[in-house]
């Protein structure tokens, strides 16, 4: 015991340690948004709170309370696109996931993170999407200048396969300092993480877009939004470090 609690010890002395705490949920409670959501890019389509019935697209919904928030693109000659952000609560380092509804798998869609400020109308922020056909994960930067695509993965090499359309997978995107970290159903793709420090800090939402291809309806369900911290652990206590490590 005391060779393991050394061990234990002297890796905790060198390795950070990240607590976790929720700041933020958009669960459509009662059928109403919990949060306060704007449009991007200075359009007027936002969020909106839907509840489903038997046979409805996205019933039933993971959380089984029947209530999920829905996102329209607008029209091609308005752009195809739909965003909708929320305020972080000034938390900059945190994960931000949902359940995304993944329809006939026509636009692109998921989670965009630090999405610059309301005055630029949030033009700018990091994303996590699945492209139409749903085979491909994309980590993206948007900005003024363009899209950069930072990594992309295949649906077809993760452990929960292709997804089948009308299906809800989980997408998650996390931002830690310059670097990013995206899920996908809870399995980790950036093996390595994304370094990218142009998006320090920014709101967080969801996103759906074609440019030839409007009035697609996205849904989303338990969206969360946990802060995370570093704790320098080289200044505490070894009974400090054991309570973190068995939370």
């Amino acid at each position: 015991m005391k060779t393991l609690c050394t061990v234990v010890l002297s890796l905790a002395l060198v390795v950070p340690v990240a607590q976790a705490q929720v700041v933020i949920e958009e669960r459509v409670s009662g059928g109403s948004l919990d949060l306060i959501w704007t449009p991007g890019f200075f359009l007027t389509n936002d969020l909106e709170p839907v509840t489903l019935a038997p046979g409805d697209p996205g019933y039933p919904n993971p959380s089984g309370d029947d209530t999920v928030a829905s996102l329209t693109n607008t029209p091609p000659e308005e752009g195809g696109l739909g965003i909708a952000v929320t305020d972080p609560a000034g938390v900059a380092n945190y994960r931000w996931e949902g359940m995304v509804w993944m329809g006939n798998g026509d636009t692109r869609r998921g989670l965009v993170a630090r999405a610059g400020t309301p005055a630029a109308g949030f033009t700018e922020n990091y994303q996590f999407v699945i492209q139409p056909g749903l085979l491909t994960l994309s980590l993206r930067k948007l900005s003024g200048e363009g899209a950069e695509t930072l990594a992309e993965w295949f649906t077809t090499d993760t452990q929960s396969g292709f997804p089948p359309q009308n299906s809800w997978q989980k997408m998650a995107i996390e931002c830690l300092g310059n670097t990013l970290r995206v899920f996908w159903n809870d399995e980790e793709l950036t093996t390595t993480p994304i370094e990218n420090a142009e998006l320090p800090t920014g709101y967080v939402g969801v996103y759906n877009f074609r440019f030839d291809l409007g009035g697609v309806s996205v849904l989303y369900d338990d969206l969360v939004l946990t802060a995370i911290d570093v704790v320098d652990t080289e200044e505490r206590s070894f009974g400090d470090l054991k309570s973190l490590y068995n939370r």
